[in-house]
Formats: C-alpha cells, sequence, structure tokens
C-alpha cells in the first residue's frame, strides 16, 4: 500500500470519527471524559476508550445479551493492555535491539506518516488554526453576485474582453451603483446572473470549499471584488456580515478539525508527494538489467516476499553474488541493501504477476521511504509514537505482541519428550479425561403435529435431514458426576439426557419439553456420532500434546504476568463511574 493511500484512509477515518464524537457530543461529551480507570496516578482509561475498545474488540457482539458484561470486560483488558505498555518500557526492552528487530517496518511507516502530520498536515491543521476558525465559525456573510460565464474556446481576446466588462461593472457599483439596477441591465446577457437576488449566506464551513468561497467570506461589509475563476468571472458585492451564536470551542473542535482537515488533507497530500518524488531525480538512474530479470525471477517464485526472500537472498549474498541493482545521484542500491530495505522499510505489496516495473517501482518508494525515515529520525519524530501511552494502533498492537513475545512466549518451557510425558501424568485425570460426547440432528416445534408428519415421513424412506426446512444439530456432553451440558453453546441442556439413550443413527420422539424461553415443545431426534467417556492414552494425544502443552503453559504464565503487573503498578478502577454511566445509556449488569 502507498503513503498516499495509507495517509487518505487514516485522515478519512480520522474525520469520519471526529464527526461521530460531534453527533454524540452533546449527549455524552461529560460521559466520553470520565476516567473510568488510573495507574499510578497517572494513566487515565477514559469511558470513550473503554466503549472504542468494547466495539474495536467485538467485545459488544460477543457479550449481546448482557452488554455490561462487554464493558466490565473491556476495562480489565484495557487495563492489562496498559500495563504492558508502561511495563515495556519500565523494563527498557524499548532498548533492545533484537527484539525491536520484529517491528522495524512498522515504525519506518509510521514515522513516515508522523513526518507527514508535523511538517505538512498539522501546518494547516492544529490548535492556531482551530482556535483561529472558531471566531470565524459564527460568521455569516450575506453577498450578491453577478456571473459573467466564460465561452467554450474563447480566445484569450474574448477573455481579456470579459474581464474589462468585469472591471466595469465592478468600478459602477464601487461608485454608488445600485446593484439590482446594474444586475437587471446585465441580465440579458447572462442565464447566470440573479438580478438583486442575494445568495445564501455563507458560513465559515462553506468557505472551505472553494477558493471563490474564501475570498468572499473574507469580504467587509459592501466591499465589492472581481473573482475570476476558471469557468466565469464573478462580482460580488457583500451587503452584510453578521454574527449568530456558536457552542463553546471545547463542543465544536472534532468538527472544526475535520472541517480543516477535509479541506487541506488532499492538498498536503499532494505537497508530500511532490516533496517525496524530488528526493530523487528519476531522469539520472542507472538500473542492471542482469539484476533485475534475476529479481523478477525470484519475485514470481509463489509467496516469495511472505516467506521465501530472506534466506533466498541471504545465501546469494553469503556467495559473494551482491550485484548493485541500482544507481541514483545520491547512492546505490546493491542486493544487500535490497533486503534491508524488505526487512526494516517497507513492504513489499500484493502483485499477481511481477514485472520488471514493479520492481523498479517498489526499489525507488522503499529507497524515498527510508529518506523520510531518517528526515523524522533527524526531527526526533519517535519520541512522538513510541512510548506508553501512544495511541498509534499499529505501534500499540506491535509493543503488545512484542511484550507477550519476551515475557510470556519465550518463557514457555520447551516441549521435550520427557517435558510432555511429564506433563500428561500430571493431567491426565482433567485434560486428558475425554468425556462422553453426542452429536444429533433434531426437528423442533411448539406443534406435536408437526413432529408425528414428520415421523410419517421416515417411514417413506425420507432422509432425516430432509423432514423439515430447518433441522437443528446439537451437541451435549455428559460431565463425570452423570449431569449432562450442551457444548458450545449457553442453551440448557433440554434434550441430552434423551439424546445418550440413543444408539448410533437410532430416532427417538416425538420428545417433550419445557424450553424456558419458548414454553412447551417437541422434537424428534436422531442420534449422528457417539464419542466414549475414557482416559486418553499417551498415544490418543501423541499429534496434540505439543499445542496442549504450550497452550496450558501460555495461559499460566499469562495469569502470572497479570497479576504480578497489578502488584508492581497501583490500579484504581471506578466502578461506580463506569455503571452509573452505563445505566444512563439504558445498559444494567444481570
Amino acid at each position: 500500500m502507498t503513503h498516499r493511500v495509507r495517509f487518505v484512509l487514516r485522515f478519512s477515518l480520522m474525520g469520519l470519527l471526529a464527526l461521530t464524537v460531534v453527533m454524540n457530543c452533546h449527549a455524552q461529551d461529560t460521559s466520553q471524559q470520565s476516567i473510568i480507570a488510573r495507574i499510578d496516578g497517572r494513566y487515565a482509561i477514559s469511558f470513550a476508550d473503554i466503549q472504542q475498545y468494547v466495539y474495536d474488540s467485538h467485545l459488544i457482539y460477543m457479550y449481546r445479551k448482557n452488554k455490561a458484561e462487554a464493558y466490565h470486560r473491556a476495562v480489565d483488558e484495557k487495563i492489562t493492555n496498559q500495563l504492558k505498555l508502561i511495563d515495556f518500557f519500565a523494563m527498557g526492552l524499548n532498548e533492545n535491539a533484537e527484539l525491536l528487530r520484529g517491528i522495524t517496518r512498522e515504525m519506518s511507516e509510521e514515522l513516515v506518516v508522523r513526518y507527514y502530520e508535523t511538517q505538512f498536515y498539522e501546518k494547516y491543521v492544529n490548535e492556531d488554526s482551530m482556535r483561529i476558525a472558531y471566531k470565524e465559525l459564527g460568521k455569516e456573510v450575506v453577498y450578491q453576485q453577478i456571473v459573467l460565464p466564460k465561452p467554450k474556446h474563447a480566445s484569450r481576446k474574448d477573455l481579456g474582453s470579459l474581464k474589462l466588462r468585469a472591471e466595469s461593472i465592478g468600478h459602477q457599483l464601487r461608485e454608488g451603483a445600485d446593484f439590482a439596477e446594474v444586475a437587471k441591465n446585465f441580465s440579458q446577457h447572462s442565464e447566470f446572473s440573479r438580478p438583486g437576488d442575494f445568495m445564501p449566506p455563507l458560513s465559515w464551513e462553506m468557505s472551505l470549499s472553494g477558493h471563490p468561497n474564501d475570498i468572499i467570506f473574507h469580504l467587509g461589509t459592501h466591499e465589492v471584488r472581481v473573482i475570476d475563476s476558471k469557468e466565469s468571472i464573478s462580482i460580488v458585492r457583500v451587503a452584510e456580515v453578521r454574527r449568530r451564536d456558536v457552542p463553546p470551542y471545547e463542543q465544536v473542535k472534532d468538527k472544526i478539525r475535520q472541517s480543516l482537515a477535509q479541506r487541506y488533507g488532499d492538498f498536503t497530500l499532494k505537497e508530500f508527494e511532490r516533496m517525496k518524488k524530488r528526493l530523487i531525480d528519476e531522469k539520472a538512474l542507472w538500473w542492471n538489467a542482469k539484476a533485475l530479470r534475476q529479481l523478477v525471477r525470484w519475485s514470481n517464485i509463489p509467496h516469495f516476499y511472505e516467506k521465501g526472500y530472506p534466506d533466498t537472498l541471504r545465501e546469494a549474498i553469503s556467495h559473494g553474488r551482491n550485484p548493485v541493482i541500482l544507481r541514483y545521484s545520491k547512492g546505490r542500491v546493491e542486493l544487500s541493501e535490497y533486503l534491508r530495505l524488505l526487512n526494516d522499510v517497507l513492504i513489499w505489496g500484493k502483485v499477481d504477476s511481477v514485472r520488471e516495473e514493479n520492481v523498479k517501482k517498489y526499489i525507488l518508494e522503499a529507497v524515498r521511504t527510508d529518506m523520510l525515515v531518517k528526515k523524522a529520525t533527524s526531527l526526533n519524530l519517535e519520541r512522538d509514537i513510541f512510548h506508553a501511552e501512544t495511541r498509534n494502533p499499529v505501534l500499540r498492537n506491535e509493543i503488545l505482541r512484542l511484550y507477550d513475545l519476551h515475557e510470556i512466549e519465550d518463557r514457555i518451557p520447551e516441549a521435550t519428550e520427557k517435558a510432555l510425558r511429564d506433563f500428561y501424568q500430571e493431567n491426565k485425570d482433567s485434560l486428558f479425561y475425554q468425556l462422553a460426547k453426542v452429536n444429533i440432528y433434531a426437528v423442533i416445534d411448539s406443534n406435536k403435529q408437526v413432529i408425528d408428519e414428520a415421523k410419517h415421513k421416515l417411514e417413506q424412506d425420507v432422509p432425516f435431514e430432509k423432514l423439515a426446512p430447518e433441522i437443528f444439530v446439537k451437541t451435549y456432553i455428559r460431565k463425570r458426576d452423570g449431569t449432562f451440558d450442551t457444548y458450545l453453546e449457553d442453551e440448557p441442556p433440554y434434550l441430552g439426557e434423551a439424546a445418550f439413550r440413543l444408539k448410533l443413527n437410532e430416532i427417538a420422539g416425538p420428545i417433550e419439553y419445557v424450553d424456558s424461553a419458548k414454553g412447551i415443545r417437541y422434537a424428534l431426534i436422531k442420534s449422528m456420532a457417539i464419542r466414549e467417556e475414557k482416559h486418553l492414552s499417551f498415544k490418543d494425544v501423541e499429534k496434540t500434546i505439543t499445542d496442549d502443552f504450550r497452550k496450558y503453559y501460555r495461559q499460566e504464565i499469562t495469569k502470572t504476568t497479570q497479576n504480578n503487573l497489578k502488584k508492581k503498578y497501583t490500579v484504581t478502577v471506578y466502578t461506580d463511574v463506569l455503571n452509573r454511566i452505563l445505566a444512563s445509556m439504558g445498559i444494567h449488569p444481570q
């Protein structure tokens, strides 16, 4: 993905988020800013953070029947994640070069994004520009205009004549001529003029939509201006500049930011792209045709850039094959540098059939990206995005991944033969005790006659799975105390006892039972699979025990790590605040 596409996506989403906040700010402004938890009295987690996490992590869908539980779980997970972020830097893992090698490329791309933000985007969208805009937010400009359309294929002489006519009209208006009369006299020449009419009041938001609107918005009362645009020349006279009341700045600042982002986003991206293009003079490039052909051959190996390229390139380099691929005015790219660009700078995009032009395009993009990373590093921009409170979603996730790798994954014991056999002996009565399980097909209805008709179809050799429009699949387990449970569902095991009485492929019904939500129900069931209860031998689990071993220790080490973090740092949770906000949203604990 090119930087331009990534920036457009990021700032489009930023605008959408800002709009969402604005739409809800009047109803939830206080709630969104309410602090739900603090760590060491410094790091704060707001309700807005919790609400975003609930949706981003899909907890809201996992707990459809108990939304309050989704929010409380989100609080716990957000706290755990923030503790990991804090501890990552407190332990100095940010100085661990070997560990950080896993996010070098992500760091490079995010540094380029931050460079664009600080050096281009934030020149126009910042706190000062937002404050200035706020002062003009309540301003409205009432004006009149006469529009002289430019004829298609007009000559320079015709355009000059049109401009002189516009200046003449402007002069008349400045001398005090009545606008309506001038417009009326001129209207016979143009269907675009609106004699004597006032245009819709021009607001600050409308002033951002184009250069002519921006000029008009900043004119004073009674001021006249001739405005030349691509398709016409307009003569504008401001009749009145008036004010209207606006909400407090804090309530509208996100809306202002969104408007400024829409106004300047594309402009700053184009400015950034022009600067990036100038980093390399493409008229002074030398390409090694032989090296390019070899790269194209490698690049078309299936999954080469997913997993194969490091070994292939290192093998060639280790045997002295390190050709120069590109020479440019500021340097050169050898095969070893190509490997570094792939590892540390820019991911290869997905291309079905790689051609020479694709390789060239990647190399130039990667070299330019590397130059921008160096510029960003010289400005010390890493401190803006790589810290315990970073809100950069890419780096937050990567830091959490590296923390888990260092503190959890690397501490999982080696799965040797002895370790696996000892693990089996210690857990054979729990993890490796196989409960009895049965799978059934079921036809279920509130009308017993429907079940009787289904049973009659069976007698006519209709397959069970075609007895009704909807055939339910149910799975039940019998626990060691003899009770039943529904497997992977929340529904009570209404048909569990009946299911376990059946032999394989045996059918039973009608079975009457009471569904706590739907009342009396009737079922026709067929046993489709039966698993016996037994102790699994080591041989039975030999193919899966390594995964079980790692999963078990991962869970145990995770619990220990989380408990140690909560002891190491002071965590305060304001559960009453959370419950009060949830209650105001109609969400109550169940």
